[in-house]
């Protein structure tokens, strides 16, 4: 991948939009100096090429974009069902959040059993998983980690 593709790659991470990378101009630079003494080239500060030109570019492109973020903010996580994990009523070997609906044994994240008084969320897609472990991958995915069904534009 050369360096242009790189940079195009890098930008997108955060927008769809694509940056013109042959506008920014070329600074003129000192030329290199060598050292007769040791044989080696001492460098002027940033001599780099037009590389550090796009670099600059790039940076100052990229400070101007607002960040997108692709998960939920804390206050959206709160608006999401919690409940907490207890043994049915019905069969006290089992247990159950919510209305008597049934548990994996484990949670899909961190594949620790459930176990009565934790915390868990139920997605819309059905799955369960502890509080913890779906928050912090809803912050960064608005998605369910397993099917990868969205979150509707009510739960964002």
């Amino acid at each position: 991948m050369d360096l242009e593709a790189y940079l195009q790659h890098v930008l997108s991470r955060n927008s769809a939009e694509a940056v013109d990378l042959t506008s920014v101009q070329p600074v003129s630079r000192p030329p290199v100096l060598i050292d007769l003494t040791t044989d080696s080239l001492i460098p002027p500060l940033l001599e780099l090429g037009d590389h550090v030109d796009i670099l600059v570019h790039l940076a100052e492109v990229e400070a101007a974009r607002p960040l997108h973020k692709k998960g939920l903010s804390r206050e959206k996580l709160n608006k999401l069902g919690c409940w907490r994990v207890r043994k049915s009523v019905q069969t006290p070997s089992q247990l159950v959040f919510s209305s008597e609906l049934p548990l994996p044994a484990s949670c899909a994240i961190c594949l620790d059993d459930f176990k009565e008084a934790t915390h868990v969320r139920s997605l819309r897609c059905g799955h369960v998983f502890h509080k913890k472990c779906i928050d912090t991958w809803l912050c960064h995915n608005a998605s369910c980690p397993l099917d990868r069904a969205k979150l509707g534009d009510e739960d964002r």
